[in-house]
């Protein structure tokens, strides 16, 4: 036995079969650990991803409460030009109408026979009281006026705006309010803003009714003019979180995020004049208006470069420490005039266009 035992061919080792890499066992191995580092890759590049926009739109949406939150308390102080002209025997009416969620306070001012409204609105971080110098100018010129306090400023509510956007919303329901009031509704109408209060006035003109608009300051689009900012303050970091901001308008705003004011005039026909000062220090020109009316302009509208060193900034091109800038509002009247009925100047004689309390 011990003899075919050892004539026996000796046992083989049972191995399976090897490849260029090592054992199939070990292959199947470096797969699953392939595989494990690779999921492990893409859920930490999705953790980052997630962090990223969500510190994204969470420094968006603060970007946007600094920049249009409330800045003031609701003013308790009255409207000083109201005042005066009731104290001088004008008409002068003061109203409330809605914005959105929010109550605006307004006023009216009607001098002996005007000869149209004009609606003038103010811009952001601003009240009526800042065109309170170029009110009583046009009331002197026989224009009934109307101006309002913007959502989140001045005398009327609200805790913040939805953004540059927000004046726009504010004309419009100023204009709805002027429709349905009898003694206003049949007066040839002229819009009148400045800065956001321009955008607000001349994304409207086209269903507003009116038969002239001027924009004195303006911007041509609320995103451009917001990445502008951002850049100025954030340099190549904007065009990173740009994306998150163009979401967050749109889904928020819809159609109405990003209009073009400069197309919203050019195609309606409504004479319009556009103003903007050299030295502006918060509407660059080159996101003005102007500067797009420059690029695509519109045979029914007109523009005004204004080089003063004294009214050529954002905030003193109506009204400086100086005084008003009675030369910008005679060129305003005078684009005006052909499309209003004559009217006559309410105020003549001794009393002077920027006499204090001329009312």
């Amino acid at each position: 036995m011990k003899e075919l035992d050892q004539d026996r061919p000796p046992a083989q080792e049972q191995r399976s079969p090897a490849g260029p890499d090592g054992t199939a066992d070990e292959k199947a191995d470096e797969k699953e650990k392939k595989k494990e580092r690779r999921k492990k890759f893409f859920s930490r590049l999705a953790k980052v991803i997630t962090g990223f926009v969500v510190v994204s739109l969470t420094a968006t949406e603060a970007m946007m409460f600094i920049l249009f939150g409330r800045s003031d308390p609701v003013m308790d102080k009255p409207f000083g030009l109201a005042e005066r002209a009731a104290a001088g025997g004008l008409r002068v009416r003061t109203l409330e109408f809605m914005s959105g969620a929010n109550r605006l306070k307004g006023y009216v001012i009607l001098p002996e026979a005007p000869r149209a409204l004009m609606l003038a609105v103010h811009g952001v971080r601003a009240s009526s009281d800042a065109l309170e110098p170029v009110i009583e100018y046009f009331v002197r010129q026989s224009y009934a006026v109307m101006t309002f306090d913007g959502t989140a400023s001045g005398r009327s509510e609200g805790s913040r705006t939805v953004g540059l956007q927000q004046q726009r919303y504010d004309v419009r329901a100023a204009l709805a309010w002027i429709r349905q009031d009898p003694q206003l509704n049949g007066m040839p109408l002229v819009l009148l803003g400045h800065s956001a209060g321009a955008y607000g006035v001349a994304a409207e003109t086209p269903a507003s009714g009116a038969v002239a608009s001027v924009c004195v300051s303006g911007f041509d689009s609320p995103l451009g003019t917001m990445h502008y900012w951002a850049e100025h303050y954030a340099g190549a970091l904007t065009n990173v979180e740009y994306p998150f901001l163009w979401i967050r308008e749109h889904a928020a705003k819809g159609g109405d995020a990003n209009v073009s004011a400069s197309r919203m005039l050019t195609s309606c026909g409504v004479p319009a004049l556009v103003v903007h000062g050299s030295a502006d220090e918060v509407i660059a020109t080159q996101i003005s208006l102007y500067q797009a009316l420059q690029e695509h302009p519109g045979a029914n509208v007109s523009t005004l470069f204004i080089s003063d060193p004294r009214h050529r900034g954002h905030s003193d091109i109506l009204v400086a420490d100086s005084g008003l800038n009675t030369a910008l509002l005679d060129r305003i009247s005078a684009f005006l005039s052909p499309y209003v009925p004559g009217g006559r100047a309410y105020l003549t004689g001794e009393r002077r266009l920027d006499a204090p309390h001329g009312f």
